[in-house]
C-alpha cells in the first residue's frame, strides 16, 4: 500500500514541476527567436499533461484520505454495535 501512496505522490509532484516548466516557458517567450512555436506547442502540451497528472494524484490522494476516515468511521460504529450487544447480553 505504501509502494502506491508514493506512486501517487510522484505522479503529482511531476505533474506539479510540468506546470512549473509550462510556466517558465510562458514568461520566456517574449525573448523567444524563431523556436517561439515550439515553445508554445511544449507550454500547452506540459500544461495539460501537467494538470491531468496533478489533478489526478490530488483526486486520488483525498479519495484514499476520505476512505481512510471512513473506514474509521465504520469501526467505531461497530464497535458501538458490539458494546451495545454485550450490554443487552449482560
Amino acid at each position: 500500500m505504501n509502494r502506491d501512496k508514493a506512486r501517487i505522490a510522484v505522479y503529482a509532484l511531476g505533474g506539479l514541476y510540468l506546470l512549473y516548466l509550462a510556466w517558465q516557458m510562458f514568461q520566456g517567450l517574449p525573448t523567444a527567436g524563431s523556436e517561439k512555436t515550439l515553445m508554445i506547442g511544449f507550454m500547452i502540451f506540459f500544461t495539460i499533461i501537467g494538470a491531468g497528472l496533478a489533478g489526478w494524484g490530488l483526486y486520488t490522494s483525498w479519495k484514499a484520505a476520505s476512505g481512510r476516515s471512513a473506514g474509521v468511521e465504520e469501526a467505531k460504529q461497530s464497535d458501538e454495535e458490539s458494546e451495545e450487544a454485550s450490554d443487552e447480553v449482560k
